[in-house]
Order: structure tokens, then C-alpha cells, then sequence
């Protein structure tokens, strides 16, 4: 996984575009993410997070931006805050002394697609998406994102495919029954 964040340049703050190429995009399966942009969203001012097609760890010390990757993607993905257990209200993942924070996901599937959220301080999201080679976004609703990804199989409140810190215990005490079916739905 690669994580890009913004260069200085001649005293400006530019901040470059991902790069995903050709070539690696046929190692992807569909529902996978291929790219992760993220503004002023937690602990994030910005930054671009680039998956490998194979498995992905996140790995550091507490603090360092872990969870905030996952509950990006969580978000990203039209879940509700309340999969996340770390706050009801939407505006609670906007980093500290901003207004709004964005949230863009590049998936794979058969034409592949980018999801846009801005949360805004006043609890609102605004939606869009575009395909891959689309020169404008278009506003969606929520549940016009909600059938894109369910489309793709991915599975948000399945604790064996997506997992927050703050629901391990949960997954924990799930009982063989339950984890048998719960990784049966994931694969």
C-alpha cells in the first residue's frame, strides 16, 4: 500500500493525483478499493492512500491514523456512523476546526467507479460518483451508492469482511454457528 501526501513546491501545497496504472488494474478484483483520498477527515489533512490488488495491513503506533482509515472506508461506502460505534453524528469525523471533510473511493468492478462524500459540520453528506473515465461527477443519493457497492458484494455489517476496532468484542463472542455463516456471506 502507498500513501501519498501533499509536497511542498515553491511555497505552494500541491497535491498529486494517483496514479493507478493500467496495467495493475487486471490484478484487482471486483469490489476492491483502489485508491483512498481523504481531506480534513479526523486525523487527516490530506492524504491519498493507494492499495496493493493482494492483501493490505495498516500497521502503527496508537494515534497515528489506523482507525480513521477504516472508518473512512466505512463511511466512504455509505455506512451508517453507528457500524463505526464511535459517534452518531456524521460531523464528528471532521477533523478538529474545519467545516467539512471529503471522502473519495475508487473501486474495481466491470466499469470502475469513483465515490465522493463531503460531510459538511451540520450533519449533512452530499453524494457523487463518476466512472473511471468520466469527466463530471454527478450528485447521487445515498441509496443509488448503497446498490452500487451491495452490487459488488461488499459487505459492511458483516464483522468477518469489515471489522472496526471498536467492534472486535462483538465479533469475539460470535458463536461458531454464527462466524460459519458470517464467513460464508464474506467469501
Amino acid at each position: 500500500m502507498q500513501r501519498r501526501t501533499p509536497t511542498r513546491n515553491s511555497s505552494q501545497r500541491s497535491y498529486e493525483e494517483p496514479i493507478i496504472w493500467d496495467h495493475d488494474k487486471e490484478k484487482f478484483q471486483d469490489g476492491s478499493i483502489m485508491c483512498i483520498k481523504l481531506k480534513d477527515f479526523m486525523t487527516f489533512e490530506k492524504i491519498t492512500i493507494l492499495p496493493s490488488s493482494g492483501l493490505n495491513l495498516i500497521i502503527g503506533p496508537n494515534g497515528s491514523g489506523k482507525s480513521t482509515i477504516v472508518c473512512a472506508i466505512g463511511l466512504g461506502l455509505a455506512s451508517s456512523p453507528s457500524i463505526l460505534a464511535r459517534t452518531t453524528k456524521i460531523s464528528g469525523f471532521i477533523r478538529h476546526g474545519c467545516k467539512e471533510a471529503t471522502i473519495k473511493i475508487f473501486l474495481k468492478a466491470p466499469t470502475p467507479f469513483w465515490i465522493y462524500r463531503r460531510i459538511k459540520d451540520d450533519n449533512q453528506s452530499q453524494w457523487k460518483m463518476k466512472n473511471e473515465n468520466d469527466a463530471r461527477w454527478t450528485n447521487v443519493g445515498v441509496q443509488e451508492v448503497m446498490k452500487r457497492v451491495a452490487n459488488l458484494h461488499i459487505q459492511l455489517d458483516n464483522l468477518c469482511m469489515f471489522l472496526p476496532q471498536e467492534r472486535v468484542k462483538e465479533f469475539s463472542t460470535l458463536k461458531p454457528p454464527q462466524l460459519l455463516t458470517a464467513t460464508e456471506q464474506a467469501i
